[in-house]
């Protein structure tokens, strides 16, 4: 059995604040890299980005590199 949390991906996402200078910060949890990657990208053009994406054993992704990412997505389709 494994923990609460344990194999997800956590995606940290910052949207624009309604309510104050500080920008909102929301997270989202997936079963794999890949699904939480394209999550991401999806967001892109609502004025939301993704700021990190970390694994479950360690592994991140920064802004630059998940921007990089779905750039390249984008340019296959």
């Amino acid at each position: 059995m494994t923990a609460a949390g344990q194999e997800k991906w956590k995606l940290s996402i910052q949207s624009p604040s309604t309510d104050t200078s500080e920008p909102d910060i929301g997270y989202s949890f997936f079963g794999s890299r890949e699904v939480a990657l394209k999550f991401a990208c999806q967001r892109r053009p609502s004025g939301r980005k993704a700021i990190r994406i970390e694994g479950p054993n360690g592994e991140s992704m920064d802004e630059n590199e998940i921007a990089e990412w779905c750039a390249a997505l984008q340019s296959k389709e």
